[in-house]
């Protein structure tokens, strides 16, 4: 059961992108940060639905698991060192 947080829109644009990735030829949206040394996403590979660091109500596309995943890591580690931490309001 998926996870009560991504409702029936989030199901439904990630079905939409499902059959794009499933196509082929799609690459991770998490560029020019993306993390994996090929940014295509094959066909049958896992993949999260994105959205944009700056506002998590937008969504992007399809992203490899790890380049998503690793958003709030690294934002986290940039405020740190920075010594102000203010996460999405």
């Amino acid at each position: 059961m998926p996870d009560p947080k991504y409702g029936a829109a989030h199901q439904a644009l990630r079905r939409e992108w499902k059959d794009r990735v499933d196509a082929g030829g799609v690459h991770c949206h998490h560029l020019p940060e993306c993390l994996e040394p090929d940014t295509k996403i094959y066909p049958g590979s896992r993949w999260d639905l994105g959205h944009r660091d700056d506002d998590p109500t937008q969504y992007t596309g399809p992203e490899h698991p790890r380049c998503n995943r690793g958003t709030a890591r690294i934002w986290k580690q940039k405020a740190e060192q920075a010594d102000t931490y203010q996460w999405f309001t």
